[in-house]
């Protein structure tokens, strides 16, 4: 069994100029601590390629509704917002998972330079729980 959480607890949060980048602050202030039971290696796996943006439509269900007056409502899947450019080896990150028993991937990792600096203090946490 695999637990994968967002942990965003280092997370600088402010108000921001426009309502994406607040809608993206909101985003990662209401994650922090939420989490995923995965019952093997294989559903660990599409849970990462879900939140990574990878994959589309098996976790339609996993969404949270955040509102603010400068965006009104949104609803957002629990992955990670906008879209990831960068580079993350998921099933490398599985093996080390399998090997340590840990892994914490910075949101960073995901997206290219320019976009990721805005989700500094952000990890998505995989642990390999004991049967």
């Amino acid at each position: 069994m695999y637990k994968i959480r967002f942990n965003t607890k280092d997370f600088s949060s402010k108000n921001r100029r426009d309502w994406n980048t607040q809608l993206y602050n909101d985003f990662a202030v209401v994650v922090n601590g939420m989490e995923f039971d995965c019952n093997n290696k294989e559903e660990a796996l599409n849970r990462l390629h879900f939140i990574a943006g990878n994959k589309v439509g098996e976790f339609k269900d996993d969404f949270i509704l955040l509102e603010n007056e400068r965006y009104s409502q949104q609803h957002m899947y629990l992955r990670l917002p906008g879209f990831c450019q960068g580079y993350v080896d998921l099933e490398k990150v599985m093996k080390y998972v399998d090997e340590d028993g840990f892994y914490k991937i910075k949101w960073n990792s995901f997206y290219d330079a320019r976009q990721g600096r805005f989700f500094k203090g952000c990890y998505v946490e995989i642990v390999k729980m004991d049967s």
